[in-house]
């Protein structure tokens, strides 16, 4: 006989899920039935005949029942056994349709080993496989429940058991509980904006106004610049960036180039406003052309402090109703504040031409406080996809977990070198972090079920174990 493998294919990357053991906690979680289809072997249904004891290949496939190609319900989801039965590779027996199809997020089931006498056989390991993520627990009866739900839809599922035994699926649910926070693309708007408007005593402020770039027709020839800054917080981090956009509402503009430039320094807001981008008194915290947060801190140099490797240009016209930029440099910013949010200052706004033969030449874009709605604010479009670290090179054999059960002390061998190894509880959070460390002392926790999850040089092994 062979080992219980059940193979999803579908469009996209996966991430770390939150795994359930409970079935009703799993059934909760999707929120209602709208959300998950059910398929139990003990009630009516499509299914030929039962899934228990069953060897063979397991398959959930999705099928374009129309011929579209967007992606949307006319996609059905298909499982299916191949070797099942009568059933062929050519002929599969199917037992499963679910209009789920490439929007699944989640499943779970029974999943364990049986003998020859259709007795439940303890110790036997089931391993799940999720594109580059991979989990193992033991079900400790037939009744043993596990399920998963990912921040994304799913790429590829494999569910391993013992070999040279009878393999037994009572149950497979699959649903769709996808939060509305986890968009790609969606707009996020400006956390802070400014302008700093250049004077020798570095006096002005405008953190209320519009922001203002280039130079405004006065005799002085006064040169203005924008900063803008966003709040990355609701990008997951364990995402791939594949693109940004960034799109600043114009309320005027001029014929004119714009550079954008990566901030290295903080900088504040106060609450000065010019309603003609002349400039006002500066208040506590504003930016000027000399303070990055007045009137107790300074720039490094008068202007902003900034990286001079160009981010991106755009040129704008006196017709344009906004102006946007795009760039792989702008994407390595973000890419590199989603990891590190404490290196977020944003970015400067210029001119290319900063001299006195520029005067009159102005962009006013709305800022957050002047607009009007909230398509008025400066918005930046974050396009990712869910992306995880490759665990192929790690297996059972080189990677072991013992005792478990303990009462105590847990041991970790692997030849890979460890980069930290956390325990969880059974809804994601972290209890313990050892570091580095292979002996872990789990003298404090409680009695239960945990995860253990071991991040090593060639990938990420989470496991299941329990304190007694």
């Amino acid at each position: 006989m062979v080992g219980i493998m059940l193979a999803i294919t579908q469009s996209f990357a996966t991430s770390t899920p939150t795994v359930y053991t409970d079935e009703t906690a799993f059934k909760t979680a999707l929120g209602s039935s709208y959300f998950l289809d059910e398929f139990d072997d003990m009630k009516e249904g499509t299914m030929k005949d039962s899934l228990d004891r069953s060897s063979g290949e397991y398959e959930y496939t999705v099928k374009d029942e129309l011929g579209r190609t967007d992606g949307l319900y006319e996609y059905t989801g298909i499982l299916s056994s191949n070797f099942k039965g009568g059933a062929t590779a050519d002929d599969p027996d199917t037992f499963l349709i679910t209009n789920k199809g490439k929007s699944i997020n989640a499943f779970g089931g029974y999943f364990y080993m049986t003998d020859i006498s259709e007795n439940f056989v303890s110790g036997k390991e089931i391993t799940v496989t999720v594109g580059a993520y991979k989990y193992t627990y033991t079900p400790t009866s037939a009744t043993s429940f596990i399920g998963f739900s990912f921040p994304d839809t799913m790429d590829t599922i494999k569910i391993t058991g013992a070999l040279n035994l009878y393999n037994t699926m009572d149950h497979f649910y699959v649903g769709n509980n996808l939060s509305s926070k986890y968009q790609s693309g969606a707009a996020i708007t400006s956390h802070k904006d400014n302008t700093i408007i250049q004077t020798t005593a570095g006096g002005l402020g405008n953190s209320k106004g519009l922001i203002y770039v280039g130079n405004i027709a006065t005799a002085d020839t006064i040169t203005r610049r924008g900063l803008v800054q966003f709040d990355l917080s609701s990008v997951p981090d364990n995402v791939t960036i594949d693109s940004v956009k960034l799109v600043m509402p114009l309320q005027t503009s001029a014929n004119m180039t714009i550079e954008m430039y990566k901030v290295t320094s903080d900088w504040g807001e106060g609450t000065s406003y010019s309603a003609g981008g002349m400039g006002a008194a500066a208040t506590a915290n504003d930016v000027t052309w000399l303070h990055s947060f007045y009137n107790g801190t300074f720039w490094t140099n008068p202007g902003g402090d900034y990286d001079a490797t160009l981010v991106d240009s755009k040129t704008i016209t006196s017709s344009d109703a906004s102006m946007t930029m795009s760039s792989d440099e702008m994407k390595a910013n973000v890419a590199a504040w989603v990891k590190d949010a404490s290196t977020n200052y944003g970015w400067l706004l210029k001119s290319t031409n900063e001299t006195a033969a520029a005067k009159g030449v102005i962009a006013k874009f709305y800022s957050k406080e002047t607009a009007v709605t909230d398509a008025q604010k400066p918005s930046l479009y974050v396009y990712y996809s869910t992306s995880v670290t490759s665990i192929a090179k790690v297996t059972d054999s080189e990677l072991m977990v013992y005792p478990v059960p303990t009462k105590d002390y847990l041991n970790v061998k692997t030849t890979d070198k460890i980069s930290s190894i956390n325990i969880l509880d059974l809804t994601g959070k972290t209890v313990m972090k050892s570091g580095t460390a292979t002996t872990l002392n789990l003298g404090s926790l409680i009695k239960g079920m945990y995860l253990i999850r071991i991040n090593t040089a060639n990938g990420t092994v989470t496991k299941q174990i329990i304190k007694e």
